[in-house]
């Protein structure tokens, strides 16, 4: 069930809230067979807006790489196209990079409840519910979070330049009175 913001969204209409809410699920849940990117996905399908929701392909490569790399690259190039193409290249390389965190629906529903699989990490069942990592954040943590480690990443670059410049000055200062005592002592001996 997903929540009321969400959909909100849906109900809005709101395309381009929507594309970056699958995005960051994709980064939150590596499980594209039933976690969270698919459970926001259904919705729009009910919704009959899945249509709607793809972009016309902006003809960049889509790089057949098996690499978690290449899979953050896709991500971040659904940011700015919501290509049916490259949506597609990422679903499959998400299904293979991690093969074990997929649901399967059909293999859960073999077993009884009292036999049904207890795993514990990395998305995998526990019961009833999936444990998707040890913290939940909701997508606008995700997206302040990344402002904010963007913002220190800044003010720590600017420090250290900061730093780095300081200390340049000093150890010129000490070069130029280390050169003033040896020629003191060649000149006066």
């Amino acid at each position: 069930m997903i929540d009321k913001e969400l959909k909100e969204l849906i109900d809005s209409r709101n395309y381009t809230a929507l594309r970056d809410a699958l995005k960051n699920r994709l980064l939150l849940d590596h499980d594209v067979s039933d976690g969270l990117f698919n459970e926001l996905w259904t919705e729009c399908e009910k919704e009959g807006i899945v249509v709607n929701l793809y972009q016309a392909h902006d003809g960049r490569v889509l790089s057949d790489e098996i690499s978690k790399d290449n899979f953050n690259t896709l991500v971040g190039q659904l940011a700015t196209n919501f290509s049916r193409e490259r949506l597609s290249k990422t679903l499959s390389l998400a299904r293979t990079l991690w093969a074990e965190e997929q649901s399967v629906k059909t293999a859960e529903s073999a077993y009884s409840e009292k036999d049904r699989p207890s795993l514990n990490s990395g998305g995998r069942v526990v019961g009833e519910e999936r444990i998707i990592s040890e913290r939940v954040l909701s997508e606008k943590q995700t997206a302040s979070n990344s402002h904010e480690t963007s913002s220190r990443r800044n003010d720590f670059r600017k420090e250290n330049h900061e730093k780095d410049s300081g200390l340049g000055v000093l150890v010129a200062v000490a070069a130029v009175a280390v050169a003033a005592v040896i020629a003191g002592v060649v000149i006066f001996g």
